[in-house]
């Protein structure tokens, strides 16, 4: 993800969400990919997750303090 004037950072946090997601999708481990490196992928791409879980929950209302 190459920030310049064609793609500026984001203004607001569900649009870095949606450049993360974008720009890390879901993927297997690649037939010559080093595990570790997968391994670490995988946890970026489990944190976009959740994060895009938080805004969702927030969107609905259901992330609120009891």
């Amino acid at each position: 993800m190459k920030l310049d004037e064609d793609y500026p950072f984001p203004e607001t946090s569900e649009q870095l969400i949606e450049r993360l997601d974008e720009a890390y999708p879901p993927r297997c481990l690649g037939k010559d990919e080093d595990v570790i490196a997968h391994h670490r992928y995988a946890a970026v791409r489990a944190f976009i997750d959740e994060l895009k879980q938080a805004l969702l929950e927030y969107k609905e209302g259901d992330n609120e303090d009891p």
